[in-house]
């Protein structure tokens, strides 16, 4: 991407031309944009009689500036003083704002409270750019931009940006591929991106540092939490370097083709590859229904998606675990704990060795009034890259049954389908009592069911609560079990008396040598 602050110093300097371009005078502390006082040609710094029209560009570097009446200008740019240094300045806008060009805030603190920002440049640097400072948009306001980029871009101690979007306030990509870029231009400033309430955003949801820009060095980290009762209604996700999704809540995510759930600007290279977390807790919900055969979701290049609480994974297509969207197979993992739902319609693929699906406690269940959590487990198209571990990690219950409509065999000769993990490190039961537990079902597999029996020495693995517990794995019908029975552990007195009999022998064999 283009240094979007010399692109607009560009812009601002070819507008000049044509336009006048208004400076907020350092001297009043406050001003209204109607104020025809407040205003200074930045070439002369003498007043200018009028205030800013659409066809002027504004620079707001010192003191308040406040809309509360309709306004317009070409652009709008931010940052404390002219010299960068000084007071940060701050724009409160609560009325209809229209730029034909963009808004650009390399310093500043927005809060934006009513009335509709709308931003009509065109082009990929044109738009909406926050660099650094807070931004509070809130109320019944609508921000509209054809793109929304956020972080420093390298512009030196600019500082941390913060974006709060609370209320019932909108956010609208007028172009919805473009969308929001939290974290796009980020390269050493963290950014931090809080959506509550009822706010709304529609618009691609870019989340993390560098786009495609591939340089490791980046430190900085986006962080986007959406809660309360937000939603979110995108095309894609994409998730880049240092990305962190947080969803709880009632919060909803409604995708109509992929969710990329990885750094996707760092896929040929292991070492490369950054651990992205993707959560969604209480009852939020991630909703893809996409047309693309091989669209859903896509978690790859180490990243780590959990749905725990009540959360629900609600997919119409595949759910890849180790896949990326150009073919590029990586390890991903996904978590499912607590009372998650899963929704059948998906089919669940991974697609690399070091790939997991981990499956806590024992009450995961397919979305209410489905009959299976997952259509498929594995893909034909997919074979010669199939590989992976279910891990149950059990609760004090046991573990939850993954159900099946159908198990696509890998291997008919011996490795007929993921490995499995059962891990009882916290089962409980009382000394001596066995648990029958349904491990996975098939509805139209039992051929493949019967196959993780005869060779689940090859395929199955068990993590006991304690060593001297038993257990036994076998097929019925269409469905694996683990029968799992918890040791008798003799008693202190038991061991006493044990010790005492061969306290007794060992006296008696000693008598005997001695005769």
């Amino acid at each position: 991407m283009k240094n979007i602050y010399s692109f607009a110093a560009i812009v601002l300097a070819a507008n000049i031309a044509t336009a006048a371009t208004y400076l907020r005078n350092s001297e009043v502390s406050e001003a209204d944009w109607t104020g025809s006082t407040t205003w200074v040609d930045p070439s002369t710094y003498e007043p200018i009689a009028t205030p800013p029209t659409s066809s002027d560009n504004v620079r707001i570097w010192y003191g308040t500036t406040n809309i509360s009446a309709t306004a317009a200008a070409t652009n709008i740019s931010m940052k404390a003083g002219e010299s960068g240094a000084g007071d940060t300045p701050a724009f409160n806008i609560a009325s209809d704002l229209t730029l034909s060009d963009s808004f650009y805030v390399e310093k500043g603190n927005v809060n934006i409270t009513a009335g509709t920002v709308d931003v009509k440049g065109g082009g990929d640097n044109k738009g909406i750019v926050f660099y650094s400072g807070n931004i509070s948009l809130s109320g019944t306001s609508e921000t509209k931009s054809n793109t929304f980029f956020s972080g420093d871009n390298g512009v030196a101690n600019a500082g941390p940006l913060t974006i709060n979007i609370s209320d019932s306030a909108k956010l609208t990509a007028t172009n919805v591929a473009n969308g929001f870029g939290f974290g796009i231009n980020a390269r050493t400033q963290d950014v931090l991106v809080n959506i509550t309430d009822n706010a709304i955003l529609t618009g691609r949801l870019k989340v993390g540092i560098g786009n495609n820009d591939t340089k490791p060095t980046y430190s900085a980290k986006a962080t986007v939490n959406i809660s309360g009762n937000a939603a979110v209604n995108a095309d894609y996700i994409n998730l880049y370097r240092n990305g962190t999704l947080n969803v709880s809540g009632s919060a909803v995510i409604t995708i109509t083709n992929d969710a990329r759930l990885g750094d996707m600007s760092n896929l040929n290279s292991e070492s490369a590859a950054t651990a992205d977390s993707v959560t969604f807790s209480g009852s939020s919900r991630l909703n893809i229904n996409t047309s693309n055969n091989n669209g859903g979701a896509m978690i790859f290049n180490g990243a780590t998606v959990t749905f725990e609480g009540d959360s629900v994974l609600n997919v119409n297509r595949n759910v890849y675990v180790g896949k990326h969207y150009q073919d590029t197979f990586s390890s991903g993992h996904l978590v499912l704990k607590d009372n998650v739902q899963t929704f059948s319609g998906a089919n669940l693929i991974l697609l690399h060795e070091n790939a997991t699906v981990e499956i806590y406690g024992s009450n995961i269940k397919p979305l209410s009034g489905q009959t299976y959590n997952f259509t498929n487990l594995g893909a034909s198209a997919y074979r010669s890259q199939m590989g992976g571990t279910i891990k149950y990690i059990a609760d004090a219950d046991g573990i939850s049954q993954l159900k099946i409509n159908t198990i696509v065999a890998l291997d008919t000769d011996k490795n007929t389908g993921y490995d499995l993990l059962l891990d009882f490190t916290n089962f409980v039961l009382t000394e001596g009592e066995t648990k029958q537990m349904a491990i996975i079902y098939s509805n139209s597999s039992s051929n493949v069911i019967a196959a993780y029996e005869t060779y689940q020495d090859d395929l199955i693995s068990v993590i006991k609560a304690k060593e001297q517990d038993t257990y036994s794995i076998y097929a019925s019908g269409k469905t694996l079990f683990i029968d799992y029975t918890s040791a008798v552990i003799p008693e202190p007195a038991t061991y006493a008396s044990l010790f005492g009999a061969l306290a007794i022998a060992f006296a008696l064999m000693r008598r005997r040598v001695r005769k």
